[in-house]
């Protein structure tokens, strides 16, 4: 059966997005269903997200078990 943009429209907001946060101090990594319901919002979410988290270097943005986006932390400066 062939995929149409409208059947990926609808798996899209059925299927959650998740963000698997990368850290410098933990070998799992962290990880958190989003309320996004859309590419942009699942984003903005994960980089929220990544800067709550001290230790995390990336995030990575899954819809279902396709990563479709990677945030890489911002430098911060030494306390």
């Amino acid at each position: 059966m062939a995929h149409t943009a409208n059947s990926r429209l609808v798996w899209e907001m059925s299927v959650p997005y998740f963000c698997f946060i990368e850290s410098r101090i933990l070998s799992v990594p962290h990880m958190e269903p989003l309320a996004a319901t859309t590419v942009p919002q699942a984003r903005d979410e994960a980089r929220v997200l990544l800067s709550r988290h001290d230790s995390g270097y990336a995030a990575h943005v899954f819809l279902g078990d396709e990563r479709i986006h990677t945030i890489a932390a911002e430098k911060r400066a030494p306390i």
